[in-house]
């Protein structure tokens, strides 16, 4: 099956990596790492998007795997946004094989993602997608860079039915193209985490310590991203912070020291998104680097810091 449709591929931001600070809360047993999102943004040249409300990947992770394959249940609660939806999808970049772009704003070399052939997630079949960047000159300039594949439902009818479920196994499989040989790969989903506190919009203090709490078992991995964003859309505009942790009960106490680490923002108002991930690494035949699989239960939550 083939789409041609314009879409915004994620371009990711340079940041300065800082090594993580570790900290060690005094009223929990639970260790926090905790790594700064901001620095020096690349050239602004190209437009992009963050999608890690969906992906479940911070931009950190993103650059240390150029190829990812998604299976993810995401559930939203903006106040004016709130949204539950299954969500399927497979990256693969060609760290060699770039797309070079000149012009008035000089040259930019953008990554190429790769043509697996036919792709499916438990027989249902990936949309195969143009990957389309849009670059900024005296006007927006829409680059075909690629193809990738993805699968959303929200709850409406789509071409392929997929629902995420947790606690399933799925398996990826793609037929092959060019030098990718067939491959098969499966992961297992987490059970489903659901926050309970704080409460979507709720009011919480910079200078004390804040409690997360929910409901399901935490997977293999932990990690809340923190940043902005845009409350008429309800999209991610800018990540700020990301924590990691492995919990040992359904709770995690984030100190007052690390909330008074996080960025101010104009209105006070931050996503925090909520990663409950089952994450292997593995490899596809003909391909040189490394493959992120990841199957995630996401929660966004917009709260107020103050």
């Amino acid at each position: 099956m083939w789409k041609k449709i314009s879409v915004l591929m994620l371009i990711l931001v340079g940041c300065e990596r800082p090594g993580p600070i570790i900290l060690q809360p005094d009223t929990s047993t639970d260790q926090i790492n905790v790594i700064s999102l901001v620095g020096k943004q690349s050239d602004s040249t190209v437009v992009f998007e963050h999608t890690y409300d969906r992906t479940g990947l911070a931009p950190t992770v993103e650059e240390d795997y150029p190829a990812t394959i998604l299976v993810n249940g995401v559930r939203s609660d903006l106040g004016e946004h709130r949204t539950q939806y299954s969500f399927s999808q497979m990256v693969v970049n060609d760290r060699l094989t770039t797309i070079s772009v000149q012009g008035r704003f000089g040259r930019i070399d953008l990554p190429s993602p790769i043509d697996v052939g036919r792709a499916t997630v438990n027989h249902a079949e990936l949309e195969r997608l143009e990957a389309i960047v849009q670059i900024r000159s005296t006007v927006l300039l829409p680059i075909r860079t690629g193809v990738f594949y993805k699968l959303l439902n929200e709850g409406n009818q789509v071409t392929n039915p997929f629902i995420y479920s947790p606690s399933n196994e799925y398996v990826v499989n793609a037929e092959g193209r060019g030098p990718i040989r067939p491959f098969s790969l499966d992961i297992t989903s987490p059970d489903d985490l659901r926050i309970l506190e704080p409460r979507p919009l709720s009011l919480v203090l910079r200078n004390a310590d804040l409690t997360l709490r929910w409901q399901g078992k935490v997977g293999e991995v932990m990690q809340i991203i923190i940043g902005t964003y845009d409350r008429f859309t309800g999209k991610p505009v800018k990540p700020l912070m990301l924590l990691t942790a492995r919990p040992h009960s359904n709770t995690l106490v984030i100190p007052a020291k690390v909330m008074r680490m996080i960025p101010e923002s104009p209105s006070g108002r931050l996503m925090f998104t909520v990663v409950s991930a089952n994450r292997s690494e593995e490899q596809i035949p003909g391909y040189a680097d490394r493959v992120l699989v990841q199957s995630a239960s996401i929660n966004n939550i917009a709260v107020t810091v103050y």
